[in-house]
């Protein structure tokens, strides 16, 4: 269940892709409550050009503040 709405749907993109970046956050978090440490970076793969467009320009982003994350 998806708990806002979006207004389109590079914003449910994105809003998608925040919530995979918490998960990844809270799961980082847990492996440091058990004790297993891994330094490397996360990567996340992302197939949507106009998503690493709107996240790559500064231009963007006074547009996108109505976007809750």
């Amino acid at each position: 269940m998806q708990p806002m709405v979006a207004f389109s749907s590079i914003e449910a993109k994105y809003q998608s892709l925040s919530d995979g970046a918490k998960e990844i956050i809270w799961l980082r978090s847990l492996y440091a409550e058990l004790h297993v440490f891994n330094n490397r970076p996360i990567v996340k793969f992302v197939n949507n050009e106009s998503n690493v467009k709107l996240v790559k320009n500064p231009m963007f982003h006074t547009c996108t503040k109505h976007i809750e994350i």
